[in-house]
């Protein structure tokens, strides 16, 4: 998967345009999330067994949950 790092900051210009590189994903199957707005089925991801993210529709971005 590839993933894209916009997190700015002052050590070079690419920083500030965002960096992409490669990571190992795991799915780890659907779950029910609530949210303020309602109760959505969701696809639960693990990259490299430190964060956890949840994907919602074919087109989403990813966001992890902390």
């Amino acid at each position: 998967m590839a993933v894209d790092n916009i997190n700015a900051g002052a050590e070079a210009v690419s920083s500030m345009l965002g960096k992409t590189y490669n990571q190992s994903l795991e799915l780890l199957g659907e779950e029910e999330m609530t949210a303020p707005n309602g109760t959505f089925t969701v696809d639960h991801f693990r990259i490299e067994d430190t964060v956890d993210l949840y994907a919602l529709g074919p087109g989403a971005h990813m966001l992890p949950i902390q």
